[in-house]
Order: C-alpha cells, then structure tokens, then sequence
C-alpha cells in the first residue's frame, strides 16, 4: 500500500476526533477523576495494612476502609458519566453519516461513478456501525487504560526514583511495539474489507438478478464465484490474523518483563528497607492494574484497525466528487421562469468506454415548443435528453440556459424546472403520493389526485384500501408495468415546470391513453417538450423534429420534412 493510501486512514480518524473534541474532552477528564479515585484502592490498602501491623484502632480501620469504598463509588459513576458521553457521540456519528449520504448522493457527478455500481457502493454506510463500536471501546477502554498506566507509573515512582526510569522505558516499548506493527496490520485491514465487500456485491447479484440464474437451470455459476470470493476474503483475513496473533504473541513478552521487572524491583526495595510491607502489596496492586491496562492497549489495537478501516470505508463514498456546489458564481432561474436552451457544437463521450455519444450537436429549443427526437437504437436520443437536463459536465461545447453557460446555472434550480420521464426513473419504497410528489412544496395533494385522473390511475387508486398513501415496494415489485409507467409519467408532469423530458415509454398504453397525453402535452401543458421516440403519432404533433444516425444530428424539420426518413 502507498504511504499515502495509509496515512489517510488516520487523518480520517484524527479529523473525527477533531470533530467530537469537545465530547471526548469530557470522556477524558473523568477518565482522570476515574483514574485518580481508582488508585484509593492500593492506597488505601497500603494504609490499612500500616494500621494492622502497628495495632492501631478499628475506628481508623473502618474509615479508611470507608473512604475505600466512596472512591470505588464515585469511580463506578465517573465511568457512567464516561459511557453516557460515549453513547451521545455514538448517536451523532449515526446521524451525522446517514445525512451526509443523504445530502451527496443526489449530488454526485456521474462521471464520477464510471467505475461503481452505486447502490453496491452505498453498502459502505453499513461500517458506521463498526466505527460506533469501535471509537466506543477506544474513547472508553483505551483512555481508562491509558490514563491507569500513567497514574499506576506516577504513583511507583512516588515509592523509589527507580520506577520512574522503569515507567518510561515501558512507555518507550509501547510506542516502538505501536509504530513497528501497526502498519501492516492497517494494510492487511483494508484489504480484507476490500474482498469481503466483494462477497457482498455478489450476493447482491445474484438477488438482482433472481429470475435469470433461476431459470439457467443447473448452474454452478453462483456457488463457483461465491467460493473464489469467500477464498480471497478467507486469504486476506488470515494474513490480517497473523498480524493481531503476532501483536497478541508480543503482549506475553510485555507481562512477563512489565511483571518480572516491578516484582525485582520492588522486592529488592523492600529487602533494601526501601520500602515497606504496606507499600509492596499496593506496589503489587497497581503492577497488577498496569499489566490489566496494557494488555487492554493491545487488545484494542484491532479495534483500531477496524475503525480506521471503517472510515476509510465510509470514504469511498464521501470522497466521491460532487456537482459544483460553490453559489457564489452561479445564477438562480427564477422560479416558473421560461427556460429556453441552445446546444453549439456539443461533443460527449462515454465515461465508461470512451467512445463518442454525441458529436457536433447544435440545436435549439425555444420556450414553448415541442421538439422531437428521432433515430434508430443507441443513435444517441437518451444521451442526449439527458445532457439536456444537466446530467452530464464531461461535454465539449456550449450548453446554455436562457443564454446562462451551465457551469454558471445553479443546477438545483435549474431542474426545479425541468421535468422528466426518463429511462433511468424508478419507483422507490414509500407511498403512491410521494413516488409522485417526491415531497416537494409545489406538489399538492389534490394536485396528485389531478394527475393521477389524467394518467388513469384514478379508479385504480382509489380501490386501494390507503388510497394514494399506499405504500409501494422498491422499483414497483408487484405492479403492472403499465401501472408502473404511468406513475412514473404523473412524476414527470408534477410541479411547475417549464421544460419537460420524455422517452417513448408508453408501449403498455393504449392508443387512446397515449393521444390524451398528446393532447395534454401539445395544447394543454404551456411547457417545452423535448421527447425521444420513433412513434408517428407522437413525432407528427412536434413542432421541430432532429433525427440523429450514431450520436450526430443528420436531418431536421418538420414532420412533413422528415416523413419519409423516419423510422415510424
């Protein structure tokens, strides 16, 4: 892995911590209350055994065993407050993410996604939940820890200077032991995050995909690639399990000398008269608490792994590049404003292939009038509908809107304006009503109900036991395609638009569904209307018709112009 690739992990994980200071500043500092009521335990125990051994009073026995418990106590609460901290941040990282994701997707350049299947790639949301669990155990585990082994230390070096020297040398060990092994081990993380998602996507195809490996009868295909998949996940994970085991193995080392060396030591102040009884024993107390921390340090650096993993994760979508969302040069259409667009010289190529999609594209499309596009499979009539409506920012050429270049058109805006019926439009979970309304403020219910009257879903609707509030599954599952369809086209009509998309999918309807839509669209809507489509019927009410021949426009004109080129 490059230094790089590696190093931005952590600064993921440094920015979070950036970002949730103010919290994790809190979980600290009861962490050092924590810390410091946890050390009554040996020092309290140090001071009970100097009172046995001189015959002292039970009442100052009782006390301090007393003040023992209280610390024990508050400790046990600084530790809620701790976990109520932790949780709080817990919470906000879910938020935080799932808003996030909501606020990009809708945003991202799909020139930017040639090489993601992007619901696949939505998959990664699902690591917040390991960076939950992971920054929990870390910020709660790993400070407790942390800050036991710097009291325990402080506290041994009260009794002799020697463990002073000790403390630091442990401290060294722990850095070094960090630094040598944690590079590998975050290399070997992302890579068998890396294959298990790819587990994943499979399995997703074949979901997506059910009737075709269904109907391929006796196929191996499915498990085949599924136990190549499971293979390299399994070789990843265990070169990744070889790192913790070594880690782990190092741990042994680090008792047995954190161990032997307080021990000796100690034991050597004590026959020294350095030290007495009551201080050994707490000496022994903390080296107990310390080796406890340590090994509680080592445990979680897969942890570690896992919650750098998990951003890095996360990244692949946040990462991903957004349409220009910079206000400050771009113009706002007015809403309802009259939308008129020129096309001069465009040239687009595929992102994912590199071939050409459009070449030398000049048109108009003044406000109001309805033009038509033809052409034969794959001529370009979608690519080009979808350029229309800003979707592509990888063209050569001048796009303008209302004389406005696109680059300098707030785009939110500008398809505020736009309505569309695009091959690319699908039903998602939720109701009939916002499938139609996408919730916008502009849409009214009984708006919903006009548009489903005009597109014949009116009495189909209205049999439903919710009516319009029907919930719906995700890309129509269980509807008629011709039910499908015309839900997708009452999208496409509602709100105030000034411009309408269309492709020709209306091949479920009958001839007198698709002239009332026509009729609608040609004498009624007042909208521009760009419409894809080959049908006669359809192209004979266009005021201008471009027929395209392999991404380039050869022919233009009227109906009557074109009559005998077209493939009606």
């Amino acid at each position: 892995m490059a230094s790089s690739d590696s190093k931005m992990p952590l600064k993921r994980f440094i920015s979070l911590l950036i970002s949730e200071k103010k919290d994790i500043g809190n979980i600290y500092i009861y962490a050092i209350f924590n810390g410091l009521l946890s050390l009554s335990i040996p020092l309290g125990i140090q001071s009970i055994i100097n009172l046995i051994q001189s015959g002292s009073s039970s009442t100052s026995w009782a006390v301090l065993v007393i003040i023992v418990l209280i610390g024990l106590a508050l400790a046990g609460v600084f530790q809620i407050f701790q976990l109520s901290v932790a949780e709080r941040i817990q919470q906000r990282l879910f938020v935080n993410a799932s808003l996030e994701f909501a606020y990009r997707i809708p945003r991202l350049k799909l020139s930017g996604l040639k090489d993601y299947y992007l619901p696949e790639l939505v998959n990664r949301f699902f690591d917040v939940i390991t960076v939950q669990k992971g920054l929990y155990k870390l910020l709660f585990d790993f400070s407790v820890a942390s800050l036991q082994i710097v009291f325990g230390l402080i506290l041994l070096s009260i009794y002799h200077p020697f463990f002073i020297a000790f403390g630091f040398f442990l401290i060294f060990l722990l850095l070094v032991f960090f630094r040598v092994t944690s590079g590998k081990g975050l290399e070997t993380s992302l890579e068998e995050s890396k294959h298990k998602y790819e587990v994943v996507s499979w399995l997703e195809e074949l979901a997506r995909n059910l009737s075709t490996f269904k109907m391929a009868g006796k196929t191996d295909l499915p498990m085949e690639q599924t136990d190549l998949l499971s293979g390299k996940y399994l070789r990843t994970r265990r070169a990744h399990f070889s790192v913790l085991i070594r880690q782990y193995s190092s741990l042994i080392f680090f008792k047995v000398f954190i161990a032997g060396g307080l021990l000796l030591l100690g034991g050597l102040l004590v026959f020294d008269q350095q030290m007495n009884i009551g201080q050994f024993v707490a000496a022994e107390i903390v080296i107990v608490q310390i080796i406890s921390s340590v090994e509680k340090l080592v445990y979680s650096i897969e942890t570690i792994y896992d919650v750098l993993t998990g951003l890095e994760k996360l990244g692949a979508v946040t990462d991903l590049e957004l349409e220009n969302q910079d206000e400050s040069d771009q113009v706002a259409l007015e809403n309802g404003a009259k939308l008129s667009i020129k096309l001069k010289n465009i040239n687009l190529k595929s992102p994912q292939w590199g071939h050409d999609i459009l070449k030398d594209i000049n048109l108009e499309i003044p406000h109001g009038k309805k033009i038509g596009i033809a052409g034969e499979m794959s001529a370009g009539k979608s690519s080009l509908l979808q350029l229309i409506a800003g979707l592509f920012d990888n063209y050569e050429g001048s796009l303008l809107y209302n004389g406005i270049p696109y680059n300098k058109v707030r785009l939110e805006n500008l398809r505020s304006l736009i309505g569309d019926n695009l091959r690319q439009e699908e039903i998602f979970g939720s109701s009939i009503l916002e499938n139609i309304s996408l919730r916008r403020d502009s849409v009214s219910n009984e708006d919903v109900s006009q548009l489903l009257d005009l597109v014949g879903l009116k009495d189909f609707v209205e049999d439903l036991p919710d009516g319009m509030f029907t919930q719906l599954q995700t890309s129509g599952l269980g509807l008629a395609s011709s039910t499908r369809n015309r839900i997708l086209m009452a999208r496409s009509l509602a709100g105030t638009h000034s411009l309408l998309l269309l492709e020709d999918n209306w091949f479920d309807v009958s001839q007198e569904t698709r002239d009332r839509w026509l009729d609608f669209l040609c004498f009624d809507c007042g909208q521009s209307v760009v419409m894809a489509t080959n049908n006669a019927a359809s192209l004979e009410r266009m005021d201008h018709i471009y027929l395209l021949e392999k991404g380039r426009i050869i022919k233009e004109g009227t109906y009557a112009d074109l009559k005998n080129d077209l493939l009606c």
